[in-house]
């Protein structure tokens, strides 16, 4: 099995288990990542990026003081 199908099933898999959706960022460096998969309603991706959330996310706070999982 080729990496691109292994992610795309683990994608399928995160889809199964966050039917409102979710976004992963990989191998970030810095503030900008790799890959960035994004599920989440366009009009909540707006207003999540429109207003600045991600300084104020815990999650994303605590992947850029953090390594590994």
């Amino acid at each position: 099995m080729d990496e691109n199908t292994k992610i795309g099933q683990l994608l399928g898999e995160l889809d199964d288990l966050c039917p409102s959706g979710y976004a992963i960022a990989l191998h970030i460096r810095y503030t900008t990542p790799a890959f960035l998969f994004q599920t989440y309603p366009k009009e909540w991706m707006e207003y999540y990026s429109q207003n600045g959330l991600v300084l104020h996310d815990p999650t994303v706070r605590w992947g850029l003081a953090n390594t590994g999982t």
